[in-house]
């Protein structure tokens, strides 16, 4: 274990994940951030782990049964901050929120595909994607981790 607090914290697997995603999507319900980021038996306690060190605080949701996570101050000026680094590494935040915002849409979080939305989607998709210099169209499959995939032969 290092003496370095930064190094232990951030050297857990998924705590980058589910700092960015309270970031960009807000107070998130456990279940939610196990949907989009992962689940594994250790994410309880690593989100305690964010709690002990102050980046990330329980509250209660609006109906006051669901508790929801979310950043503190501390944790929004560290999550802002590897935001800046993922873009300075060539990064595509805008490609992981269109992901989820997919993900959350299509029943992964349990709500009804809306298909006008997703068309919406796939045309900010194709957008980005010609903007960062991709000319293919479609979602990034999984082997291509949101890269341009390599255009039909």
């Amino acid at each position: 274990m290092s003496d370095i607090i930064i190094s232990n914290l951030l050297g857990e697997k998924h705590t980058i994940d589910i700092l960015i995603f309270l970031y960009i999507f807000g107070s998130r319900s456990r279940t939610d951030i196990y949907d989009h980021t992962s689940y594994c038996q250790r994410m309880p306690q690593k989100l305690q782990m964010l709690e002990r060190q102050g980046l990330i605080e329980t509250k209660h949701g609006i109906d006051h049964k669901t508790m929801m996570e979310t950043l503190t101050p501390a944790g929004a000026e560290l999550a802002k901050s590897l935001i800046l680094m993922e873009e300075s590494v060539g990064g595509n935040i805008e490609e992981f929120k269109i992901r989820v915002l997919k993900d959350m849409l299509t029943g992964r979080d349990h709500l009804m595909p809306v298909p006008h939305i997703i068309r919406k989607l796939d045309d900010v998709r194709v957008r980005i994607s010609r903007r960062n210099g991709c000319p293919s169209r479609g979602w990034p499959s999984p082997r291509t981790s949101g890269a341009c995939p390599a255009e039909p032969a």
